[in-house]
């Protein structure tokens, strides 16, 4: 008796198939995602998400915010609570995070995201 027949066979490589193509095309699409860094309303700081680059900003002199590998993220604040921190670093078009007590947000915008789940 056979457990798995052709037809399942090429059921599970069809969707392996469309699983591998979304990943391809949902990474190919985020290079044209943007990160602004907004501070009062007013963007500090923009950019696309290079995956080659490596900076790192002091926004405030107590919150500093850098840019690793296509990722965004506040590494450093003196809020008291360190969320923003603890959130890490976001890269996908639509994230945010935020510290509030300092008055700093960082957005990623760009329509390279893909808004599903397979």
């Amino acid at each position: 008796m056979r457990w798995v027949s052709k037809r399942d066979l090429f059921a599970i490589a069809a969707l392996l198939l469309a699983a591998l193509l979304l990943h391809v095309w949902r990474d190919s699409g985020a290079e044209g995602a943007r990160y602004e860094i907004l501070a009062g309303g007013q963007v500090l700081y923009s950019g696309h998400l290079d995956r080659s680059a490596d900076e790192e900003w002091s926004v405030f002199p107590n919150v500093t915010v850098a840019l690793r590998g296509g990722l965004v993220g506040i590494t450093q604040s003196d809020c008291p609570d360190k969320t923003c921190v603890r959130t890490g670093f976001i890269g996908v078009p639509g994230q945010i995070t935020a510290c509030l007590p300092n008055g700093l947000l960082i957005r990623i915008a760009g329509d390279g995201g893909v808004d599903a789940v397979l």
